[in-house]
């Protein structure tokens, strides 16, 4: 499956969740997934659960959660590095 068709999955089967829900249900425990779908190919990243989050000026935001991303650059980052634009966070399990 490709990031965009799980971005889908998750348009239809999961419940979307705002920046400040998606790190905290991360710290509980909780499975959650940033995605953001792209015309060419998308990009998915799982929200790590850390203490600590981001503050993105180009989004405005003090309250970027961290992701363990697998791509151009791979790691623990602030969502910000991860993706181009602002991804939706979706709550997966808990």
């Amino acid at each position: 499956m490709l990031a965009n068709d799980l971005a889908e999955k998750l348009e239809t089967h999961c419940r979307e969740l705002n920046f400040e829900e998606a790190h905290r249900l991360a710290l509980d425990g909780a499975v959650i997934i940033a995605a953001m779908k792209m015309p060419e190919h998308g990009h998915v990243a799982v929200v790590y659960p850390s203490n600590y989050m981001a503050s993105s000026a180009k989004w405005g935001r003090s309250d970027i959660p961290m992701v363990a991303n697998v791509g151009k650059d791979n790691g623990v980052m602030p969502a910000n590095w991860a993706f181009g634009a602002r991804p939706r966070f979706w709550l997966v399990a808990l």
